[in-house]
């Protein structure tokens, strides 16, 4: 299995940065804090302030927020498309579900 992209990893004391990335890596790809400061409503000076550990990623946002559960309804509205697209995938596949076999 391939691993996931490489990143600059986040301070490990920071688990909010840590988990943060992961989610943003793997939702918007390696430049993933402009679209994350974007989905969170924030400034991109910000996020950069959080990515770089200048500042701790607090467990509740301004907003009121937590932030492990914006996360993770992040993640749940990126796997309905990663679900929708392979659906698309597979319903063009030929009966046997690989062309030519």
């Amino acid at each position: 299995m391939p691993s996931a992209p490489s990143a600059q990893q986040p301070a490990a004391g920071n688990p909010n940065l840590v988990l943060m990335t992961l989610v943003g890596t793997t939702v918007f790809g390696i430049f993933w804090q402009k679209p994350m400061a974007q989905y969170l409503g924030m400034s991109q000076r910000h996020m950069v302030r959080w990515g770089n550990g200048q500042w701790p990623v607090p467990d509740v946002l301004l907003d009121g927020r937590h932030i492990a559960v914006v996360l993770k309804d992040l993640l749940d509205k990126h796997q309905m498309k990663v679900n929708y697209a392979r659906a698309r995938v597979l319903a063009a596949l030929p009966e046997g579900g690989r062309p030519g076999t």
